[in-house]
């Protein structure tokens, strides 16, 4: 069940596939909003019942889901100030594996991808100053 999955899965590689299973539902979640046109000539969204009744669930997976991201891709960037690190292929190998889990940060939750990206730079400034 996706919700156990989003909970209670640990975020690593295998992760990524209830991250795509979110990102499908909201994107289906929003292929059923329709928008109207009025009689002024604004548009208006208008959602069927079964849309409210799930967004707010939905919504609240793409949270906890976010948070479990930024906190896992901010510790995966904090690695690179151990001793001894190879700091290009770390860069590389290991945080271009987990290019998606920053793409679904900037789609649900851009202050969390601002943060993470953010902390990049400063980080590398500090590495480069020791």
């Amino acid at each position: 069940m996706l919700k156990s999955d989003v909970f209670d899965k640990e975020v690593n590689e295998n992760y990524l596939v209830e991250l795509l299973t979110l990102n499908s539902k909201c994107d289906f979640l929003n292929s059923l909003v329709e928008e109207t046109e009025t009689k002024s000539g604004a548009t208006r969204r208008v959602k069927p019942s079964a849309v409210i009744d799930v967004e707010p669930k939905l919504q609240l997976l793409c949270q906890k889901a976010s948070g479990k991201v930024k906190t896992f891709m901010l510790n995966k960037i904090g690695e690179l100030k151990k001793k001894g690190v190879n700091i290009p292929y770390v860069k590389q190998h290991v945080l271009l594996r987990f290019k998606f889990f920053q793409e679904f940060l900037e789609r649900h939750n851009t202050d969390a991808a601002q943060e993470v990206c953010l902390f990049k730079p400063v980080l590398y400034c500090n590495l480069l100053t020791l």
